[in-house]
């Protein structure tokens, strides 16, 4: 039986990590805690869009509505967060 992958946000204070939602997960329970970072640059940002493909690309927006969207996602992340 294949293991059930599930993706949660999170970010690390000290050595926990804290969910940005509520979830009921077993003692025990193995988990594997990949490290994301946004992008420095509009340039990074079009090398990760280039280097991903376009396939789940779904509307045609310009790099600079996409930056703003993803820094104002994190900005409400971390306030939620704290």
């Amino acid at each position: 039986m294949a293991a059930e992958r599930i993706t949660i946000r999170g970010i690390i204070r000290g050595r926990t990590v804290l969910l940005e939602k509520e979830v009921s997960l077993p003692e025990g329970t193995q988990v594997e805690v990949t490290l994301w970072a946004p992008p420095s640059s509009k340039e990074a940002a079009i090398e990760r869009v280039l280097k991903h493909g376009l396939q789940n690309a779904v509307y045609k927006v310009g790099i600079d509505e996409l930056i703003e969207e993803d820094r104002a996602e994190r900005e409400e992340g971390i306030a939620e967060w704290l």
